[in-house]
């Protein structure tokens, strides 16, 4: 009972590991001087085909579910907001090893950066110190 969900929520936790990687990769590292905005990320996502194995197909390949539905879908397209959203909304969790910090800007868009530990983050589940 239960497991189900918790197979759904690791596999989610798995997924955005990949792309977090796979994005620090594209920006060139783990650091804050690494930054970017959701709008450079989404026109990296969508130079990318699945027939352009040349340019980055980790990228592709490495998109969550629920971005990868909403980037290839012709009536809510992905935009630079709900990309900005999506990311936002995962912003200082551990996904392994990594997580998605967030500058804001007041005078632009704000932008992200990838950070990699030497170590694993909390376990999936756990929540501010208290067991789940």
């Amino acid at each position: 009972m239960g497991s189900g969900r918790s197979n759904a929520a690791h596999s989610e936790h798995e997924e955005w590991q990949d792309f977090l990687h796979c994005v620090a990769d594209a920006f060139g590292g783990y650091s804050r001087s690494n930054h970017f905005t959701a709008r450079e990320l989404l026109a990296k996502i969508e130079e990318i085909s699945p027939f352009q194995q040349e340019s980055a197909p980790a990228l592709h390949e490495a998109l969550p579910d629920q971005i990868s539905a909403r980037a290839w879908n012709n009536s809510r397209p992905l935009t630079p907001k709900s990309l900005s959203k999506f990311l936002r909304n995962r912003e200082g969790r551990f996904f392994g090893d990594v997580r998605i910090q967030y500058i804001p800007d007041p005078k632009q868009a704000g932008h992200f950066y990838i950070e990699k530990f030497d170590v694993e983050g909390p376990p999936v589940g756990r929540t501010h110190g208290f067991a789940a």
